[in-house]
């Protein structure tokens, strides 16, 4: 008997720009002015408090990618441990989002830090 093997696959979609972080309440903070040459001027840029993703969670069985999960922003630092690990992890069944977040929690220690 062949058994399948389901892998998942990470797509961040956003957000993308500042007035997303606005709109929701994440405010932002100006960084150190510093002088730039091309305008001849001290400039700030703001940049949000925290930093976010959010996008899909996407299944595949032998390389043909099938609906996602969504998923709801969660710091960059949590994304991005996840990613790599999600990279590596498999099953023989397409697993339900809350399962495979249990799995990576129990696997690795880490938390999902959710914030919308």
């Amino acid at each position: 008997m062949r058994f399948k093997v389901i892998t998942y696959s990470l797509v961040r979609m956003g957000p993308n720009t500042l007035k997303w972080y606005e709109d929701n309440g994440i405010p932002l903070e100006s960084t150190p002015q510093e002088y730039n040459e091309e305008t001849d001027q001290l400039v700030s840029i703001s940049l949000p408090s925290k930093t976010l993703s959010f996008g899909k969670l996407f299944h595949s069985n032998q390389g043909i990618f099938d609906a996602g999960y969504d998923l709801h922003p969660i710091d960059d630092n949590d994304w991005n441990d996840f990613e790599s690990w999600i990279s590596s992890f498999s099953s023989e069944s397409v697993l339900p989002l809350d399962e495979i977040i249990k799995t990576y929690t129990l696997k690795t220690g880490k938390l999902i830090s959710n914030y919308i």
